[in-house]
């Protein structure tokens, strides 16, 4: 996602990926109720549509921003790039998760 969007806009850029071409507007919106629930997205503020209703926009949570990076990312990867002190500082991070 690019910025804010209503649900309308995330239905309109869903329906130019390939695949996607026959999405219906019914089922972006379920996706999009579900992914906030699971906290995948976020509603940050209202914007006045041209019709001149106030529909919500969302946008994506720093937590679907990693998930995506790492994605597509390989660890090995990561970890080749990282200096110590990055690599101690993922060490960290990764032994507290695992120990909570």
């Amino acid at each position: 996602m690019k910025g804010p969007q209503t649900i309308r806009n995330i239905h309109k850029q869903a329906k130019t990926q390939r695949g996607l071409k026959c999405t219906k507007y019914a089922s972006v919106n379920k996706w999009v109720k579900s992914s906030e629930e699971a906290a995948n997205i976020k509603r940050t503020g209202v914007r006045k549509t041209k019709s001149g209703f106030k529909a919500p926009t969302y946008e994506l949570t720093i937590r679907s921003y990693l998930a995506m990076l790492f994605d597509s990312i390989r660890l090995e990867e990561l970890f080749a790039q990282s200096d110590e002190a990055t690599g101690s500082e993922l060490l960290r991070n990764v032994i507290r998760f695992v120990g909570s």
